[in-house]
C-alpha cells in the first residue's frame, strides 16, 4: 500500500506476524515496528529482485516491477475491517477480503 502513498502507521496497526491486537500496550507499540520491519525488508531486498529476474526472463520489455507498483491506479486488499480491524485507506485502495464469487448462471435467451 505504500506504493500508492499510504504508509500504514506501524505504531497503531499490529503486524501480521505478531500476536498483537489493536489494543496494544505501550511496549507492544514500541516492538511492533521492529517486528514489522523485518518482513518488509525481506520482501524489498529478497522477493522483489527475484520476481524482477523472473519477469525479465519471460517479459524482457516490461518496465521494472517497482515502476509498475508505483504507477498502479487501484489496489485490491485481501482484508476487511470487520475481521482485520480498521486501517486508514486511500480511495484507490479497496478491501475485498469478504467477497465471494459464485458460479455464473447462463443468461436467458
Amino acid at each position: 500500500m505504500k506504493q500508492q502513498g499510504n504508509w500504514l502507521p506501524m505504531s497503531v496497526l499490529p503486524g501480521i506476524r505478531t500476536t498483537f491486537t489493536h489494543d496494544m500496550t505501550f511496549m507492544e507499540r514500541v516492538l511492533n515496528p521492529l517486528l514489522t520491519l523485518w518482513p518488509y525488508l525481506s520482501y524489498q531486498y529478497n522477493v522483489i529482485p527475484r520476481f524482477q529476474e523472473l519477469l525479465q526472463k519471460f517479459f524482457p520489455n516490461l518496465p521494472p516491477l517497482t515502476t509498475l507498483y508505483w504507477n498502479s491506479s487501484l489496489t485490491l486488499i485481501n482484508s476487511h475491517y470487520a475481521v482485520d480491524g480498521p486501517m486508514p485507506l486511500l480511495p484507490t485502495q479497496v478491501e475485498v477480503g469478504t467477497i465471494n464469487a459464485k458460479k455464473a448462471n447462463t443468461l436467458p435467451q
